[in-house]
């Protein structure tokens, strides 16, 4: 039940009071209310695998971020957040209720742990993918002066003027190709030459007039605006042939969230509420990824956290087994195992 329940809200966006509705006429008696509190007890059962699929996707070299706000009533201020990360292993969410960037470098932090580069599995530093909100200073190491990851903007923010990036590097996938690392080096940086010499002009001539709002649209003001000083992100797609062109991946994400956060218009409840939704956000958009129905999934998740709670819960487990059993139990194994 309550996997159906989960998977239709998430999926379908149907409301709280809806789906209890439908529960009380032909399964039992519940409230809007209990059926909240079924669904952070839910979370709970499987915090581990939550905590899990968390480290998996921060695991990787490239990530995406993203937040959108929601509004929660146990809080005191009017305004909270939902951050998203994704890559290509899966997405997670993390509620707050600080739009700080302090808070994601504190996620980053707690999983890469205090060291002066943040890198993957393979030595390699990281690449943050994110919009113009996120500065490159929250990733200062304070002891060396040295960032600790690569941050890049999204170039969707400007699409007029960088479309043409697009067409010259769309197809390019196979990153050792000769075609992908001569369109990274020729091509691309042709036409970033180009913009950045349109950027510059109209920025020395905004610098030099007095009322530039009598002679330039607001919108032509803000993208070049926008273009100057986010360009040290933009530039740095020339560095490597892995960072991504855009931050479209966490943007679907959160546009997702965004619908049903409206499904909500009240906000949530609780602290433990928005808690539980950014558990189950991150489990439906994980199994949008790797094309796994959230329903069956829950199912078997429910199942497997079940069985193998004593030996999870038992402090002379082995680490090892411990794990082994948290990632089979992630959506990209679910098809392996069923």
């Amino acid at each position: 039940m309550m996997a159906d329940a989960i998977a239709e809200r998430h999926e379908k966006r149907i409301p709280m009071r809806r789906i209890a509705e439908s529960i009380s006429q032909n399964i039992c008696q519940l409230t809007r209310q209990q059926l909240a509190k079924y669904i952070i007890y839910a979370a709970d059962y499987i915090a581990p695998f939550y905590q899990t699929l968390t480290e998996e996707v921060m695991s990787s070299r490239v990530l995406h971020l993203d937040e959108t706000f929601m509004s929660t009533q146990e809080e005191e201020n009017s305004r909270q957040y939902m951050l998203v990360f994704t890559s290509e292993k899966g997405v997670f969410y993390h509620y707050t209720n600080s739009r700080s960037q302090t808070v994601p470098y504190n996620l980053l932090k707690e999983h890469f742990g205090d060291v002066p580069e943040w890198v993957d599995k393979d030595g390699n530093i990281i690449i943050i993918s994110t919009d113009g909100w996120y500065n490159v200073e929250w990733m200062k190491d304070e002891t060396t002066g040295e960032y600790k990851a690569v941050l890049v903007g999204c170039m969707v923010h400007l699409r007029r003027y960088f479309y043409a990036i697009y067409g010259a590097h769309k197809n390019h996938i196979n990153e050792d190709s000769e075609e992908y690392q001569v369109c990274k080096r020729e091509e691309v940086r042709k036409i970033l030459d180009e913009i950045k010499l349109t950027v510059d002009k109209y920025t020395e001539i905004f610098d030099k007039t007095e009322d530039i709002k009598s002679e330039y649209t607001a919108k032509f003001i803000k993208a070049i605006n926008y273009a100057n000083n986010q360009w040290p992100k933009f530039e740095r797609i020339m560095d490597d042939g892995a960072i991504p062109l855009d931050n479209s991946e966490a943007e679907r994400s959160i546009r997702d969230f965004a619908v049903l956060r409206h499904s909500t218009p009240s906000g949530i409840a609780s602290i433990k509420g928005a808690k539980a939704l950014a558990v189950f956000s991150s489990i439906y958009e994980t199994c949008k990824k790797h094309q796994v129905p959230m329903k069956d999934y829950l199912e078997f998740l429910f199942r497997h956290a079940g069985l193998n709670k004593a030996v999870l819960d038992n402090p002379d487990t082995p680490d090892e087994r411990k794990r082994e059993i948290l990632l089979a139990g992630m959506p990209w194994n679910y098809n392996k195992l069923n």
